[in-house]
């Protein structure tokens, strides 16, 4: 099943099913990752031999005739509309649209200073509030982050920030302590 935003979109069959499912995942968190403003538009493309549903022109999942089988059709084209028109309406309520962008590229868990911190959320919007003086946090993957900080808050702090690419900060609360 692939689901988006916690809304089912589809169920595959099949034994190619779930590695089928795990590059649609990749192919939308690139998607979405890559998207230049916060919006993303499905389309269709195909016939009922097979279709491909597409996010910013950029394609999500083939649609097969072992798709079509597995729901008790041949024709592929309106098993594939039906996976698009959920796919639209999902990516149609604001609420999930601002979820998948706020963290869009930014890692689930950070390291700094022999803690490890994860990621919240909801972004906080920027009222003043927030400081650094450059320093960073790394991910397991090696790559770092600049860390912010509440500067109205005495350190050390459970929660540092991260900033997004629409300049709002991102929470990011302390799992462990030094020991």
């Amino acid at each position: 099943m692939l689901k988006i935003g916690g809304y089912a979109i589809m169920t595959l069959h099949g034994g190619d099913s779930i590695p089928r499912a795990e590059r649609a995942v990749e192919r939308f968190q690139n998607i979405v990752r890559t998207a230049p403003t916060p919006q993303l538009a499905v389309q269709l493309r195909g016939n009922n031999g097979g279709a491909v549903i597409l996010i910013n022109g950029r394609g999500l999942i083939d649609v097969t005739p072992a798709d079509a089988a597995a729901n008790g059709t041949k024709r592929v084209l309106p098993i594939a509309q039906i996976w698009a028109s959920r796919l639209k309406a999902v990516l149609a309520n604001p609420r999930v649209i601002r979820d998948l962008f706020v963290t869009s590229g930014l890692p689930e868990r950070v390291r700094f200073d022999g803690n490890e911190f994860e990621r919240g959320k909801d972004a906080a919007k920027d009222v003043g509030r927030f400081t650094t003086d450059g320093t960073r946090a790394a991910t397991a993957e090696g790559k770092s982050y600049v860390l912010f900080w509440d500067g109205q808050i005495p350190s050390p702090q459970a929660t540092v920030y991260l900033l997004n690419r629409f300049r709002e900060f991102v929470p990011y609360t302390r799992l462990s302590t030094p020991g």
